[in-house]
């Protein structure tokens, strides 16, 4: 078991050694629900440590997961220019969440500590909170540019499947809640639930096409996933960019977590996830073993996809629309929710 004061511990270690020795070097910080976590508080087994290390020039390629003294960390990099504009971060809302809530663990100027400080004065103004709605509303529509019919299986599921994903964090970011990325509909479901509004949730279920699944028909498909991310996991894939969310050190959050989810009453909302990984992990298998390895699973992916209605590219496209014409609905509750929420600022 490891604590979350062990796990900031490996996460200042990794930033302090190895990532400030790294060309360009600036800051680092910690992201993610661990920040508010007491230091003697457990960590689940699914869950990682998420590593912001800033660098001057271009963003070099995401870190990805590994494990360092036991702990599983999540490294990613940032440009510096990335963070120079305060309102910039303010309008983004996966980077403006992170360095409101995020610890510096890394800053030997001090610039990041005054960007930080920058960001928090303005993270509950109302302004800033429905551009970052805007922001996560635009994902979705740009998302969905990527559906075109001529790439695989596994790449259609992908540009379908995340700006779906992406409505549920309009709702999130509307009620200043941690934009999660596997657990997105089960913390959207808390927030709606909070203002009733589970309708809405329940609708956002039928885009995904998980609200009539039950949970043994949930487990089955859990079942193909985990052969499919079993076969990749030790494929070599260094160009992909989600190789190690789709490897053993990975397994505890993309396959136990999903069991987790499950086992918690949560089958429905846990399916975004397994299409997530089902689908990256096909693609593993077609760069690291060929075509014809990937297509041994897709027809358990196939099977998947079916019993959330989509079979064809004209499937994927009427998803698509019904889920861009649902946006006023949401965006609706996102207003309600902020004007309820008393800790904005005008």
């Amino acid at each position: 078991m490891t604590t979350a004061g062990e796990a900031k511990a490996a996460a200042r270690a990794w930033a302090m050694t190895l990532a400030a020795d790294m060309p360009g070097y600036c800051a680092a910080f910690i992201a993610g629900s661990i920040v508010d976590l007491p230091e003697t508080a457990i960590l689940s087994s699914w869950s990682d440590t998420d590593v912001m290390v800033v660098r001057d020039g271009a963003e070099p390629a995401k870190a990805g997961k590994f494990l360092l003294d036991g702990v599983l960390l999540d490294g990613t990099f940032l440009s510096r220019s990335s963070l120079a504009d305060t309102d910039e971060v303010l309008g983004q809302y996966h980077l403006a969440h992170a360095m409101a809530t995020g610890e510096v663990i890394g800053d030997p100027t001090g610039w990041l500590q005054d960007v930080q400080d920058g960001v928090r004065q303005g993270f509950t103004r109302r302004r800033w909170v429905e551009a970052r709605c805007a922001n996560a509303r635009d994902r979705v529509i740009s998302g969905f540019e990527a559906l075109d019919g001529t790439s695989s299986l596994a790449e259609q599921a992908q540009a379908w499947v995340f700006p779906t994903g992406v409505i549920a964090h309009i709702l999130l970011v509307a009620g200043l809640r941690n934009p999660t990325v596997r657990r997105r509909y089960e913390s959207g479901r808390d927030l709606l639930a909070e203002h009733g509004q589970l309708d809405l949730h329940e609708q956002l279920l039928e885009l995904l096409g998980s609200h009539r699944l039950t949970e043994s028909r949930v487990r089955r498909h859990l079942d193909a996933v985990t052969r499919m991310f079993d076969a990749a996991a030790p494929k070599r894939t260094d160009s992909y960019r989600f190789s190690s969310d789709v490897s053993d050190t990975s397994r505890p959050i993309s396959i136990d977590g999903s069991w987790d989810m499950i086992d918690r009453g949560f089958h429905r909302e846990a399916v975004f996830w397994l299409v997530v990984t089902g689908s990256r992990a096909l693609r593993k298998l077609a760069l690291g073993a060929g075509a014809e390895a990937a297509k041994a699973f897709e027809p358990e992916f196939a099977g998947l996809l079916s019993d959330l209605g989509v079979d064809t590219f004209d499937d994927f496209q009427r998803r698509r629309e019904r889920s861009l014409n649902q946006l006023p609905e949401v965006w609706r509750v996102a207003q309600l929710i902020m004007n309820a929420s008393p800790e904005f600022e005008l």
